[in-house]
């Protein structure tokens, strides 16, 4: 008989990779479907209930408060048949014991995915889930979702959700198996062979998440997207998507500089658009076409052309004299393109795609990991989780010690900052000021963090702020450098 050594409970903790997750989750659909097949009902799924060996292959155990169809007048409806951790909501209901149905198994089932991917029993509104920390994985969080339904008619059956697992996982090994065969380095890094390789592994897995948000998660939603997943890994664009950027920039200035003409006119007032027969305008227009042209003008990107054109055309010559101006300024500030995050590459393309211009390319022919950029930051210890953020928690705690404030991660992976008295908020203006009086930069980036979002006639919350502001501002504030130490004079 094999021998069972752990508990999913300790495989929390194992650092497994979400391949090896998703197959842990597999299994354990299976072992439900077979005992359902057998018309049982578990009524305590949980993690301590699955035992594991060392190569992961797992098995449903304690049966112990389970529901036997054969001996199915040993149910009491007052006997209490949970862990409320991973009940039902049926199971808690008292006296309700005999009308629990298979469905509180998947409900447990939708707990225990999501407590295995993020770590956190989904209790209550404030937990994490699979988007936030896998945001590649939303189809599995739609399972996880309607597992947890709190009506159990309305949650899936065992054999539907095994079934749009098995096509998850073949469509993402398919998809992955080509992304990663372009992203090995044409010349020899600094890293080892099996660095490389976990670099590239997950290299391929970011790039197909970026080509799944584009093609399914709305720019709202992209909101919620932590721009610092895995910021050791820098990544660069090609000259295409850079030029299909600069493209849809254009068009967003000259829809902005239009809708403000076109909101005047509710005023009375109006707009003189260019008049081709004028020489100067017809030249203003030459030089927006030029400009436009060098980014794309072939039937691939005509429509945005043609509408970018016609909406410049429409505007006013001072106001095509300004957008003349933004567009000679376009590839300014575009650092990024050749040395960033992943989700920060997807955020400022999401922001302006009205234009499905990167449904007509293959995103992963675009996007490749800058080596050198990556060597210089790379740590075995970090590079390859989610952020945690240490770096950012030491500062806070520094901070904390300071001026006595206090804070929290939110939902939105950023950070929010609570002064318990006025007089501290006070206090840490002050020592600021003191410290860097003629510093014109971080007076205007102070401002800007100590706006208030709430405030009580003691307490005082700032504005919720990302990590990358708690690293790289709010040290500057403290005389800490980027990892929390004091700088050197």
């Amino acid at each position: 008989m094999p021998f069972y050594s752990k508990t999913l409970r300790d495989v929390f903790n194992d650092g497994i990779n979400y391949k090896q997750k998703l197959q842990i989750i597999l299994q354990l659909c299976e072992g439900i479907k077979y005992y359902q097949s057998q018309k049982v009902i578990h009524r305590d799924l949980k993690p301590e209930n699955i035992l594991l060996n060392d190569d992961y292959s797992l098995v449903v155990a304690d049966f112990g408060i389970a529901h036997f169809n054969d001996y199915s007048d040993l149910t009491k409806a007052e006997d209490w048949l949970a862990n409320k951790c991973y009940a039902a909501p049926e199971q808690i209901k008292k006296k309700n014991a005999l009308n629990v149905t298979a469905a509180c198994d998947i409900f447990s089932l939708g707990r225990i995915i999501n407590e295995l991917f993020t770590g956190q029993n989904p209790i209550g509104v404030s937990h994490s889930t699979l988007f936030d920390v896998y945001p590649l994985l939303k189809p599995i969080n739609d399972i996880v979702e309607k597992c947890l339904e709190q009506n159990p008619i309305n949650r899936p059956d065992i054999n539907d959700i095994i079934i749009e697992l098995k096509l998850f996982i073949d469509e993402i090994e398919e998809s992955v198996s080509i992304i990663k065969s372009r992203l090995y380095p044409t010349k020899k890094t600094c890293f080892n062979k099996e660095q490389e390789e976990l670099l590239i592994e997950t290299a391929t897995y970011d790039i197909k998440m970026a080509e799944y948000i584009f093609e399914t998660i709305s720019y709202a939603e992209t909101e919620k997207l932590n721009i610092d997943y895995h910021r050791n890994i820098h990544y660069k664009i090609s000259e295409k998507l850079k030029n299909i950027y600069y493209m849809q920039k254009i068009n967003y200035y000259c829809k902005k500089k239009f809708r403000y003409e076109a909101q005047a006119y509710t005023n009375g007032q109006t707009y003189c658009p260019l008049n081709m027969e004028k020489t100067n305008d017809a030249e203003l227009f030459s030089k927006a076409r030029d400009i436009i042209y060098h980014y794309g003008n072939n039937n691939e990107y005509k429509e945005i052309i043609g509408e970018t054109l016609k909406i410049f055309a429409s505007c006013c010559d001072y106001h095509c004299r300004e957008l003349l101006s933004d567009m000679s300024h376009i590839e300014d500030n575009t650092d990024w393109m050749e040395n960033a995050p992943i989700l920060l590459i997807v955020k400022l393309f999401h922001s302006l795609s009205e234009y499905d211009l990167l449904n007509t390319i293959d995103l992963s022919d675009h996007i490749s990991v800058n080596w050198n950029e990556t060597v210089d930051s790379f740590t075995d210890d970090d590079t390859w989780k989610i952020v945690e953020f240490e770096d950012e928690k030491k500062i806070l705690e520094i901070f904390q010690e300071m001026f006595h404030i206090s804070y929290s991660l939110t939902a939105g992976r950023k950070f929010c900052i609570k002064f318990n008295q006025k007089r501290d908020y006070t206090d840490f203006r002050k020592f600021v000021l003191s410290n860097r009086k003629h510093d014109d930069y971080l007076i205007l980036n102070l401002e800007i963090f100590l706006q208030k979002d709430r405030e009580t006639d003691e307490i005082i919350e700032l504005s919720p702020v990302y990590p990358y502001e708690i690293k790289y501002i709010v040290s500057d504030f403290l005389g800490l450098d980027e990892k929390g130490k004091k700088k050197r004079v």
